[in-house]
């Protein structure tokens, strides 16, 4: 009985961690933001940023969330977000006053995962934060 117990426990887990696995299918999607201008003068800055998603799987280029991030003075801020189009192209825009331009230390390009499939078969698309500036060294 002992025996018979063991066992069905063990297929149990057996059957859950089959089942979470397929939530730890992921799909790497890549990027790299372009600064398409920027504006500078007395009242501070604007720059414009572009970037095109590519990935194997069309459900993770469209409709995926990106944010530029600034970091001032050591705090995180989400300066901008966007969804990407059923294309992959993402626009967008960072700007500050000229007190923030000499606090901000450096920007970041985030796209936030997603998740994709069917809820028995989900998979996760990820990729990795980028620096798209860095004034740490000024």
């Amino acid at each position: 009985m002992k025996l018979r117990f063991a066992l069905s426990a063990f297929a149990v887990t057996l059957s859950v961690a089959a089942s979470a696995s397929a939530y730890d299918t992921t799909i790497p999607t890549s990027f790299d933001f372009t600064a398409l201008n920027t504006t500078t003068n007395s009242e501070g800055w604007e720059t414009d940023w572009e970037a095109r998603l590519e990935s194997d799987s069309q459900q993770c280029i469209r409709n995926r969330r990106a944010q530029i991030i600034g970091t001032f003075d050591g705090e995180r801020k989400v300066v901008d977000e966007d969804r990407s189009s059923r294309n992959g192209f993402i626009r967008l825009g960072d700007e500050g006053g000229p007190g923030q331009a000499a606090r901000l230390e450096r920007l970041v390009a985030r796209v936030l995962e997603k998740r994709v499939g069917p809820s028995g078969h989900r998979h996760v698309c990820t990729s990795p934060d980028k620096i798209v500036q860095n004034f740490a060294t000024r």
